[in-house]
């Protein structure tokens, strides 16, 4: 038997936001260099087409560990960005009713070294959108998918991240005495749930060509962060708040088209993707004092 031979023909996506928008979702179509929009055929179509997700046949577990090392340098120095590893899972289920399939899935990522993180760099300090602290998160996805029509697929998603905001809270007296300093400090910190959509077409046009079409909203995550110090100095009260808004997280509003043909032992697909950068938004912090 002649080994299966992939060739894939593809346009190379920028790194995004998360795990799965940085490296890619599973080890089959990270193969296909992130190519899936036609041609994921697992519970990865979370990510890539939720419509083909009716494409699976049975009930089907996938479990993977992820381990990437970017290498990232500027001027001959190591610039040290963080490795991102991890556990994917990913559960599928379809069902065959009369002559239409039904499908649910349920996937997530899980980093194996933190649960998130958020850090606020100074703004005079490079920073890099593309990594940094974007995919060390936690990522799930849930979809469904139907097939109206024999060969034609529609899907949708929604993927769940998480998005930070907090306040530090410094309070006591400043004196010429050193003895006499008193300075009292706290952190108020809350995490809220953040939701962006996810919307596909997966059409079978014959044995061979398969086309897919997917539609994800962009979504970002502020890392919002005030200091408020109140302190008496030399019989004076001083009030300082520092509020600072970082753009901690930004997808870009997205939309894949994706083709794929298959015969025997060949497989060509290939992916063309426009992403809206152009809404990022900078870095803002403001400076009160009373």
């Amino acid at each position: 038997k002649f080994l299966p031979l992939l060739i894939t023909l593809l346009l190379p996506g920028l790194a995004l936001a998360n795990p799965f928008d940085a490296f890619g979702v599973g080890p089959r179509v990270k193969a296909l260099g992130g190519a899936g929009t036609a041609a994921a055929t697992d519970s990865t179509a979370n990510y890539y087409n939720p419509a083909s997700l009716t494409k699976v046949s049975g009930l089907r577990l996938d479990l993977g560990y992820t381990y990437i090392q970017p290498e990232l340098s500027m001027n001959d120095g190591n610039l040290g960005v963080d490795r991102v590893s991890g556990i994917y899972a990913g559960v599928t289920l379809p069902k065959q009713i009369s002559d239409q399939t039904l499908a649910v899935s349920l996937s997530f990522f899980m980093p194996d070294d933190r649960l998130t993180r958020i850090r606020s760099l100074p703004q005079r300090q490079p920073r890099f959108t593309l990594f940094d602290n974007r995919p060390q998160r936690i990522v799930i996805i849930t979809s469904a998918a139907w097939e109206p029509l024999p060969g034609l697929s529609v899907g949708a998603g929604l993927t769940y991240l998480t998005n930070t905001r907090g306040t530090v809270n410094i309070n006591g007296t400043f004196s010429l005495n050193p003895e006499e300093n008193t300075l009292f400090g706290g952190i108020d910190v809350a995490f809220e749930s953040v939701r962006y959509p996810t919307a596909s077409i997966h059409w079978d046009i014959n044995r061979n060509f398969s086309l897919g079409f997917t539609f994800r909203d962009s979504f970002e995550l502020d890392l919002d962060l005030t200091v408020d110090a109140n302190a008496e100095v030399v019989g004076n009260t001083i009030n300082l708040v520092l509020s600072s808004l970082n753009t901690n997280l930004f997808s870009p509003r997205q939309v894949s088209f994706g083709i794929q043909y298959q015969e025997d032992t060949w497989l060509v697909t290939a992916d063309l993707t426009w992403q809206q950068w152009s809404k990022f938004k900078a870095t803002a912090s403001i400076i009160s004092i009373d």
